[in-house]
Parts: structure tokens; sequence; C-alpha cells
């Protein structure tokens, strides 16, 4: 459809007489996109889409978990293997996303976990993609994947800041041991 669209807009700026405002690249371009983002045609929101319906047609991953299940999913985003769970949380009150690289360099040592409502795990999921699609490790810890528009530094880093750095990697984010250095630069 957004090929016909632009299409449509080449054909038009051809067929201007000489001399008469041609319809610029420009224009097509941002025309085409408000068209995508309004008709969530964009290949981006196609991949979320396509990433949700895996965790709909798994049994028991969408619905409530009377039957015991969790949701697994393994996907591929840019190359990296990624195994992502929806779970019911250990208190029966709501639910978790866990998300966590399965190779790779960014091969976690940890689950970075999204809570969420027991009824709309889609956020969540929505969030675990944005994960997976950025596949940035967090400087701090080195073991959980962080939102690069967070800075790049997963949430518990983020609580601990230090004024010196680790003196290793010369990061300030992330706890520091006695001796000065995280636990993964000893």
């Amino acid at each position: 459809m957004l090929a016909s669209v632009q299409e449509a807009f080449e054909n038009a700026s051809e067929m201007q007489p000489t001399g008469e405002a041609r319809i610029g690249e420009l224009e097509t371009t941002v025309l085409t996109s408000m068209c995508a983002e309004l008709t969530g045609g964009d290949a981006r929101e196609t991949a979320i889409q396509l990433f949700l319906r895996n965790f709909k047609e798994t049994d028991g991953s969408w619905q409530d978990n009377a039957n015991g299940n969790n949701g697994e999913v393994y996907y591929n985003a840019n190359g990296q293997d990624f195994h992502v769970c929806v779970m019911t949380q250990y208190d029966g009150f709501g639910r978790c996303v866990k998300v966590g690289a399965d190779g790779g360099p960014t091969e976690c040592g940890k689950w970075t976990i999204t809570d969420c409502d027991a009824t709309d795990v889609e956020p969540a999921l929505r969030k675990a993609f944005q994960l997976m699609e950025d596949n940035l490790l967090c400087p701090g810890c080195k073991h959980e994947l962080a939102l690069g528009k967070d800075f790049g530094i997963c949430e518990d880093c983020a609580r601990n800041w230090n004024t010196v750095p680790c003196s290793k990697c010369g990061n300030h984010f992330g706890y520091l041991k006695e001796n000065g250095k995280h636990n993964h630069c000893q």
C-alpha cells in the first residue's frame, strides 16, 4: 500500500505541466511515513505485531496462567537470539516479562524483567521488543539489557551511582566492591 501511495505522488508530480510546482521528494517521504504511522503499516510495527502474535498463539502465554504454563518464545532480532518469557509473579498478583540474550556479545548472566498487569501483557512485551532491538548491555553490571533511550543503564545500576568510578573500567554506575571495582571487573 505504501509503495502505491508513493507511486501516486510521483505520477502526479510527473503529470504537472512544465513550470508548475512539483511534489518534492521531502513531501513524498513525509506523507508516505505519515500514512504508514496512521495505518500501522511501517516495518517496525509489523515486526512488533508478529512478535506479539507469537505469544498470543502460544498456549498459556497470553491468557491467565490457570494451567500453570509460562509462555516462552525464542526470537531473533538483528542477528541475536533472545529468549522471552511471560510468567506469573511469585505473589500471584501480576505477571512479568523476562528477556535475555541466548548468546553472542550481549549474552546476559541474568534476565531483564519488566512487571506488568495480569490482564495487559502487551506493553511489557513491547518493551521487551525494544530491549531486543536496542540490544545494549548495561555498562555498570554487564548483566542486563538496558534501553538506549534510558542512557544505556539498567534500573539496578541507575540506583547505584558512585562519585569515584570503578578503578578498572571507569564507570560511575553500578555496585562497587570495597576494592573500588565492579564484580565483573575483578
